[in-house]
């Protein structure tokens, strides 16, 4: 018979759901920086293609940060050193594997001062997508966090949501794009960002601190943990997602979903001891 299961202490207390913080109201900083951080493990083809994607449409004063956890693929680890001495990316490699959380975590910290954009090692990205998020994350003090729609994610998933959509290619993913531009819709606030491709201001991440590795070093929950954090008084900041005008809404392609964090969250739960 299996053994019975037990009641585990997590070393923080629970956070209602439907807490709200107060509503900041300082304008935010126009002038910072942003950072594209990418966490890698495997997947030489896509972390390519996904590089290349954001390279096309890369604005003044952006950065592409990747985060390299302990890759096992010399291919991979010689792809990222021949992008960083060309001055492609701006690479950190990490002594061991730490789960999706823990390099995310480093490239949060690499990029002090500066907003953050995480993103999938798998995605491919439209042209304008970084301006129009970072629109959607300065319209208003009190957003936190911004997540685009993508064919495969969760909440944030198009057409079809809470279901894997056919995987678009980049013209495919264009197309999509700028359908999801022109379409008029309301802004909404949403319950938590989808970490495949979340927008995360400076001001917010300063106040809420970053991923929770110790709790979720296998990746999974860690942005929903964030962004509850985000919202429910620990600091005063909003989870939206981007909408029209200044603001319109951006499609980012997942080819494989959360499958980063599939490859490298057992060698990361083993470090974190989960």
């Amino acid at each position: 018979a299996a053994p019975a299961a037990e009641d585990v202490a997590l070393p923080t207390a629970g956070i209602p759901a439907a807490l709200v913080g107060a509503a900041p109201t300082a304008p935010a900083d126009r002038a910072r920086g942003v950072d594209v951080v990418i966490p890698v493990y495997r997947g030489v083809e896509e972390t390519l293609a996904c590089i290349n994607s954001v390279r096309a449409s890369l604005p003044r004063g952006a950065r592409i940060v990747v985060v390299e956890d302990c890759a096992p693929e010399p291919a991979m680890r010689a792809l990222l050193d021949s992008l960083a001495a060309r001055k492609r990316i701006v690479l950190h490699r990490l002594a061991r594997n730490r789960g999706f959380p823990g390099a995310a975590n480093e490239g949060i910290r690499q990029a002090a001062g500066r907003d953050v954009v995480l993103l999938n090692y798998d995605t491919l990205v439209p042209p304008g997508w970084l301006e129009r998020l970072r629109a959607a994350a300065l319209a208003a003090p009190d957003i936190g966090s911004v997540t685009p729609l993508s064919n495969d994610a969760t909440i944030m998933s198009y057409p079809r949501p809470n279901e894997d959509n056919a995987v678009p290619d980049l013209a495919a993913t264009v197309g999509l794009d700028r359908l999801a531009a022109a379409s008029g819709a309301e802004p909404v606030d949403i319950p938590s960002g989808i970490g495949f491709c979340m927008y995360m201001r400076r001001d917010c991440l300063d106040q809420v601190g970053g991923l929770r590795e110790d709790v979720f070093g296998q990746g999974y929950g860690e942005e929903n943990d964030w962004c509850l954090r985000a919202r429910g008084g620990v600091a005063p900041c909003r989870v939206a997602e981007p909408v029209r005008g200044p603001c319109r809404r951006a499609l980012v392609r997942c080819r494989q979903g959360a499958s980063d964090r599939a490859q490298s969250r057992s060698a990361g739960a083993a470090a974190s001891g989960l």
